[in-house]
């Protein structure tokens, strides 16, 4: 009779375990099951934000591009244009995007115009950014500075639009 107690008890303590360890495996997976649909979650949420293509993403409206030709007498300006374009213009709030510099020696053959010292372009989500950027006293400060150095200026403005 003890014998048979003891196997029962045994058993009963086999059968405890076994259930505990049950019960800690179905914890675990439904704990990776929660953990791998939120990393699921997240993942739907970030190609729902992001464009299907690349060219699909969102793009400043407004592009506007200078094109300097500096005085014979001007040396160094060009320098000091880029400098000041990085350090007054560049960080005006409405200015998405901003490229400055001089021609390129390794431009398109044949057809590239390298007339001109300078060239800048800046994005602007749309036109209001362009005129709140002209009128911004860090551009007036720029345009004070150079102009004298300047013999003529061309601005390009154009909108960007959009694959049909």
């Amino acid at each position: 009779m003890y014998h048979r107690l003891t196997l029962v008890v045994a058993f009963g303590l086999v059968l405890c375990g076994v259930m505990a360890w049950h019960l800690l495996e179905q914890q675990r997976a439904l704990a990776m099951a929660a953990a791998e649909q939120a990393r699921a979650s997240e993942l739907a949420a970030q190609l729902k934000a992001a464009p299907a293509r690349a060219d699909e993403s969102p793009r400043p409206a407004l592009v506007h591009t200078v094109i300097f030709y500096l005085k014979k007498d001007a040396a160094g300006e060009q320098d000091k244009m880029i400098a000041d374009s990085h350090k007054l213009l560049a960080t005006i709030p409405t200015v998405k995007h901003l490229w400055v510099g001089k021609p390129s020696e390794k431009g398109t053959p044949k057809v590239a115009v390298t007339d001109y010292h300078l060239a800048l372009s800046i994005l602007f989500a749309d036109a209001d950014g362009l005129h709140q950027y002209l009128d911004h006293p860090q551009h007036k400060e720029f345009v004070a500075k150079h102009e004298p150095q300047i013999e003529k200026v061309l601005v390009y403005d154009f909108t960007n639009e959009p694959a049909k």
